[in-house]
């Protein structure tokens, strides 16, 4: 059989990329929301574990002695609520990583090449018709390498372009891994980069 024309292959390729993308869609908002949603989970257990209702207030701690069952359940579902939003960032950097190297393997494939290089990238979704978002590929890529190298050269160079990603941070070597805040709106933004193409 003869190989498709690149127009089809190319577009075939853009169908499974956007199948890809509402798959990573829909894991970051089940993964994310569900963290979020560990406070009402935590309180609506607490409301089953003492027989109140949803709209009864809930007993202050200290009504209950030291050490007490009523003790016991609020620190254990304070650390639970704690540990779910320490998670979140963890999470959103984790998807940042993932839509990246979906991106990444995208283009790689279609290039027939190893090795990603963002204007090579642009040139090739460009030459096939496309209008690439180039600054928003470009800080997803640093956003990505930012997340899973720590300070260097990416994070110094995503500080230049979005130093709004890094809040406190007002020099470029103070940017790294550890102050690289990603948002769900930020998710958004890097998710729209790799759709509108």
């Amino acid at each position: 059989m003869a190989p498709l024309p690149q127009h089809i292959r190319y577009a075939v390729n853009l169908a499974i990329l956007d199948m890809h993308l509402t798959e990573i869609d829909h894991a970051y908002s089940a993964a994310v929301s569900s963290l979020k949603d560990t406070r009402r989970k935590t309180e609506d257990a607490f409301r089953r574990a003492l027989g109140i209702g949803p709209n009864d207030p809930l007993p202050e701690p200290e009504t209950d002695e030291e050490g007490g069952y009523l003790d016991d359940m609020y620190d254990q579902g304070a650390e639970k609520i704690q540990v779910a939003e320490n998670s979140i960032p963890l999470v959103r950097k984790a998807f940042v990583i993932a839509l990246f190297h979906l991106w990444e393997r995208h283009c790689n494939d279609g290039m027939k090449v190893k090795k990603y290089v963002h204007e090579d990238a642009m040139r090739w979704v460009e030459g096939n018709g496309g209008k690439p978002n180039r600054d928003g590929l470009r800080q997803l890529e640093l956003a990505c390498h930012c997340a899973k190298h720590g300070p260097g050269l990416s994070s110094q160079k995503l500080w230049r372009l979005r130093a709004n990603l890094f809040p406190g941070v007002t020099a470029e070597d103070q940017a790294s891994e550890r102050r690289l805040v990603i948002t769900d709106q930020t998710f958004d933004e890097f998710l729209n980069a790799v759709s509108s193409r």
